[in-house]
């Protein structure tokens, strides 16, 4: 065994893993094992399989553009059917696509026929091999290592692959849509959540339009359940459990196949299903994909230090899910919503009593925070509103004197900072002493655990009246986090990804200890009440995250025993007879018939 991933083994490894039963070099075995694999196959999977082999070239450094090549017959060896027009086929899709949305002068170095001994070795289906770019070019290299120059060359490779079985068999050229866009996630007051969505926009070198679309709902944002088809551009999910957060994806649908899905998007119901309506929001503003998030590691003695596009370790498109989390544990309800919903209205921040609002590492090119978003946020402080706002680059991005978007007013008036440089040197935070943080401790992923590398985080001065609740901790040893709780609007912003924060306990603190001080109309609620029975009886009460339905009653006799400090909400004509006691203080949301006694 190589030791490495099965995926990234070369094919003289992972072949025989597979079970292919013969020894072959590293080149001669990979059409051989492609056609062991398809003699397993039906005889329509035989007739309709293709070999496509992905490479990047090289020469004297100068050269660019992309070849794409078929066998050449040497010695009489047959050339399988229909390998030179497959060859045609996806080299003219590249070129287009590649020249139509990355680089209007790249080189088209047309199709070839070689001797290559990966084509040679194919018997069974027609076969290419492409090289896409030149490694040893630098202009080459960079589109190479960019993700969305691999999804626009491995799409035109598709699509060149769908024309080639049209010009061949005449079947339909169905291309794949491109993902909606805009989604959000709104309760109605009603108990349900209402998603909307956009169509996808089609390019000269996109997919065909959607025909419909797949919505995917999940508990706990990870994995899904199966699809659910819908016509048009919403769709309103009922039957929902109050006080349960829900987790949407949608994808665009064709003739021609599924689109990916777009990024997740979280909703909270509230607990009690009696027309109340959540008072915050979540909003991912974080679309940031490209070489500067790639993973930079040790790969072996030849190869040295390498950036890797480990697309999940860059950018999984499901940061919500760990805000949602945040929200969860102190029974939050909340809508959720990308940012370009917010910003064409779709959304109205003016709705919420907070907003949570996740940039991650967008920065100068992919904005942090652009002029409209900027506006929206300024008009919606302005009206009184609170916002809990995280990102490693915003400083670098607009409170930056330097930066060619810096946006000095809105940084220091709006989010109450002064940006005091970037990279704190540290990955560890800690709370200030008498602060709302003191006794927090913790860490944000350096690249390790599963989230992503917030490598530069901003570091922060307070400014007009707000306070430092975090520092970092070693490094530079100064502000990760300022909070502002005035009498206009509150804001707590933090110079780190919060959903980077590698320990959960630590990011739903400061999820709640934020929300609690700014929105401080809102109620939290512990998930660790309990209940006490003493002498005497207690009614059934139903509890949904400690908030009481209507008209429970508590008997005499019982004691309710909670964590101090924690909130309890109690509805109206919720009853307690003389003789219950509440040990601990209760604060917060309180609305009973008859004030129980407090130890």
């Amino acid at each position: 065994p190589s030791g490495e991933p099965r995926f990234e083994e070369a094919a003289r490894q992972y072949a025989p893993f597979q079970g292919y039963p013969t020894c072959e070099g590293d080149v001669a075995i990979r059409p051989k094992y492609a056609e062991w694999e398809l003699a397993k196959g039906t005889s329509t999977e035989q007739a309709n399989a293709i070999y496509v082999s992905w490479h990047t070239n090289a020469a004297t450094g100068s050269a660019r553009g992309t070849e794409t090549y078929s066998f050449n017959g040497f010695n009489g060896i047959p050339i399988t059917a229909g390998s030179a027009d497959l060859s045609d086929f996806i080299q003219t899709e590249l070129i287009n696509d590649i020249q139509g949305d990355w680089d209007g002068n790249w080189q088209d170095r047309g199709t070839k026929i070689a001797n290559f001994g990966e084509l040679r070795e194919l018997t069974t289906m027609p076969g290419c091999l492409v090289e896409i770019a030149f490694h040893d070019n630098p202009t080459d290299a960079t589109a190479l290592k960019t993700p969305f120059f691999r999804n626009l060359a491995a799409r035109a490779m598709y699509q060149g692959i769908v024309k080639f079985f049209n010009n061949r068999d005449g079947s339909p050229i169905d291309l794949l849509p491109e993902p909606p866009t805009h989604l959000s996630a709104k309760n109605t007051n009603t108990g349900d959540i209402v998603l909307n969505w956009q169509a996808p926009t089609n390019t000269s070198v996109a997919g065909d339009a959607a025909t419909g679309y797949s919505v995917y709902i999940s508990t706990h944002g990870k994995g899904f359940q199966n699809a659910i088809p819908v016509t048009g551009t919403s769709y309103t999910v009922t039957n929902l459990t109050p006080g349960v957060t829900y987790y949407f994806r949608v994808a665009a649908t064709n003739a021609g196949g599924e689109s990916f899905p777009t990024a997740t998007v979280a909703a909270r119901t509230p607990s009690v299903a009696n027309n109340v309506v959540p008072t915050y929001l979540i909003v991912d503003g974080f679309d940031r994909i490209d070489l500067a998030g790639s993973v930079y590691q040790f790969e072996s003695a030849a190869l040295g230090n390498v950036d890797r596009m480990f697309l999940e370790r860059m950018n999984s498109f499901d940061y919500m899910v760990e805000h949602a989390k945040g929200f969860d544990s102190c029974g939050i309800p909340f809508d959720g919503a990308s940012n370009e919903a917010v910003l064409a209205g779709t959304v109205n921040l003016s709705d919420y009593d907070g907003v949570d609002w996740i940039s991650g590492e967008e920065s100068t090119v992919d904005r942090s925070l652009d002029l409209a978003e900027q506006t929206l946020l300024m008009n919606y402080l302005d009206n009184g509103g609170s916002l809990i706002i995280s990102g490693a680059e915003i400083g670098w991005d607009i409170g930056r004197s330097s930066s060619p978007n810096a946006s000095l007013s809105f940084y220091n008036n709006y989010l109450k900072a002064t940006y005091s440089g970037d990279d704190s040197g540290t990955y560890d935070f800690s709370g200030v002493t008498g602060g709302d943080y003191d006794g927090i401790n913790g860490s944000f992923d350096n690249g390790t655990s599963g989230y992503y590398d917030a490598e530069f985080p901003d570091r922060l001065t307070p400014f007009g009246g707000s306070n430092l609740v975090l520092n970092y901790t070693g490094g530079t040893n100064d502000g990760a986090a300022i909070a502002y709780k005035g009498n206009d609007f509150g804001v707590f912003y933090f110079g780190f990804p919060l959903e980077t924060v590698t320990d959960e306990v630590v990011r739903n603190n400061l999820i709640c200890e934020a929300i609690s001080c700014i929105t401080p109309n809102v109620c939290l609620f512990s998930e660790s009440i309990m209940t006490n029975y003493a002498s005497g009886d207690m009614n059934t009460i139903v509890t949904e995250n400690n908030i009481t339905a209507s008209n429970t009653v508590i008997s005499a006799g019982a004691n309710i025993i909670y964590d101090a400090g924690v909130q309890i909400c109690l509805d109206q004509g919720f009853e307690v007879e003389l003789g219950a006691e509440f040990l601990g203080t209760i604060s917060g949301c309180t609305n009973l018939t008859q004030q129980p006694v407090q130890k």
